[in-house]
């Protein structure tokens, strides 16, 4: 009887701690759950997204296909603080482009001139904004925030959103819905009425990377013309890929680089072929072993030394006057395009 009595008296000690060991690792794969999510990019890394954009007209017809592109979009770390640089696509037939930017811990990228000053602007890749990708400041479950789409024309471009996350863990996945339908009239085809709606950015965000994983943005387009309103149905979907690229340790001779990149390919586009020669030595001094990079630097050396002057590019102030890719020019007003800019997040409110 002894026996048996200490043999509950053990089982009920084991019983009480196994609860406390579930409990213990309960708490803190909860806490882990919600931990706060923060961007990040280490110093001397390369992460690249696949952009995929597909385009359907509505209402659907099997017969017609639907049209599709797909781009890269490359993320180089080139400091501390989210300093990184941008490499995103140019128009057809032309070199990738390259801006500094500053990817902020809540999401979105800050566009900085050559001197590293923010623009209050950004960029947007096939209707892709990085300013989309929302996250709490804690362990918030819904939120509004306030930001900056720049696929819409200036002037309309603030949009007030809802983010809601959806799933917890180590990836936790988000969901960006703006508070009701977007509309504008394009100046540039007469006043004619434009609209988007039931958009919804979805996108999973990686503790371990310190980046999002994927992001898919859909939304329903309309666009009047002479013969009447046409709708399309559009699908962003981003992307990661396989590996975080490891590309230098030295930070500061990439960040040169990037730096020299943008002065080139600034001087190239203001035609002042005159005063590239101590730019391109930076560029061939601080040269990286990297396919993308080294493709680009290669191909403004090239532009350099046959004096090709690029068309003019958008700038915060003055997008273009047509659409520079070919990217579903059906949806597009001239403002909406491949590459537009400025696109400042002005931040959330809980």
């Amino acid at each position: 009887m002894l026996a048996l009595g200490r043999i509950k008296k053990q089982a009920a000690l084991g019983a009480l701690v196994l609860t406390l060991i579930f409990g213990v690792v309960g708490t803190l794969f909860f806490l882990l759950a919600l931990r706060p999510c923060r961007m990040r990019i280490l110093p001397g890394s390369l992460v690249t997204w696949n952009l995929r954009v597909e385009s359907r007209a509505l209402p659907a017809d099997a017969q017609v296909l639907p049209r599709v592109e797909t781009r890269a979009i490359t993320l180089v770390g080139i400091g501390e603080g989210g300093r990184s640089a941008l490499i995103t696509p140019g128009a057809p037939g032309t070199r990738d482009e390259v801006a500094l930017t500053r990817l902020r811990e809540q999401g979105g990228l800050d566009l900085l001139d050559a001197a590293e000053r923010a623009m209050g602007c950004g960029k947007a890749v096939g209707f892709f904004d990085f300013n989309l990708l929302q996250l709490p400041r804690g362990a918030e479950q819904e939120w509004d925030v306030s930001l900056s789409w720049t696929s819409l024309p200036p002037g309309r471009r603030d949009v007030q959103c809802r983010v809601r996350r959806l799933e917890n863990g180590l990836r936790p996945v988000f969901r960006l819905q703006p508070r009701g339908t977007i509309e504008w009239t394009d100046p540039d085809d007469g006043g004619a009425y434009r609209q988007i709606r039931d958009l919804t950015c979805k996108y999973a965000f990686n503790h371990r990377l310190g980046l999002v994983d994927w992001a898919e943005l859909r939304f329903t387009a309309a666009r009047e013309t002479a013969t009447g309103v046409r709708r399309h149905e559009v699908v962003a979907t981003l992307e990661l890929g396989d590996s975080v690229d490891r590309v230098t340790a030295d930070a500061v001779a990439l960040g040169d680089l990037a730096v020299a990149t943008v002065q080139v390919q600034d001087l190239l586009a203001g035609g002042r072929l005159d005063a590239l020669r101590p730019h391109l030595a930076t560029l061939r001094r601080h040269a990286v072993d990297h396919p993308r990079l080294r493709a680009l630097v290669e191909a403004l050396e090239r532009d350099a030394s046959a004096g090709v002057v690029p068309p003019p590019a958008n700038t915060p102030h003055q997008v273009g006057s047509q659409a520079r890719s070919a990217i579903l020019p059906e949806l597009s007003s001239k403002r909406m395009m491949f590459g537009a800019t400025c696109s400042a997040t002005k931040g959330g409110t809980e």
